[in-house]
């Protein structure tokens, strides 16, 4: 992956289907080009739990998962939850304080509208931004496919 600045200010990302070894080569070229952008990650790992619970009246849903993220930094995070088989959405927000070490989220989310949640597969679409000292630092997002079951 490549990210190049074009003429017109218009920030390019170039994807290659290669070798690693190709790849990394072709890296350590652009970082040598002169203007080349760098960009580095804040957020060093993440993702979603593969199960979320439900709870009874089927209009919340508690996601959570691992993230690690540079120390010192804040991290917002925010979640979706769809399931078409009940045409259901959730969503919502969260902030924690990086550690620099694996840590847990967790987010309850609200179903908007009338529709509600039942037991099986839904889909989650998580954001995680981070910051420090008012800057954005890094922004990630991802896709897990979930099991959402009632809470006990």
């Amino acid at each position: 992956m490549h990210w190049r600045l074009g003429v017109s200010g218009v920030l390019w990302l170039v994807l290659a289907c290669t070798d690693a070894p190709t790849a990394a080569r072709d890296a350590e070229s652009v970082a040598r080009e002169p203007g080349a952008l760098q960009i580095s990650g804040r957020i060093t790992r993440n993702t979603i739990d593969p199960a979320g619970v439900l709870a009874r009246n089927g209009r919340h849903v508690l996601v959570s998962g691992p993230i690690s993220c540079d120390a010192g930094e804040h991290a917002e995070l925010r979640a979706t939850v769809t399931q078409r088989t009940t045409g259901a959405v959730a969503e919502g927000q969260g902030r924690l304080t990086c550690t620099g070490r694996d840590q847990r989220w967790e987010l309850q989310l609200q179903t908007e509208g009338r529709a509600t949640f039942d037991q099986g597969p839904a889909i989650v679409v998580a954001l995680a931004r981070t910051s420090s000292r008012g800057a954005v630092t890094d922004a990630h997002q991802w896709l897990v496919e979930v099991t959402l079951s009632r809470q006990r």
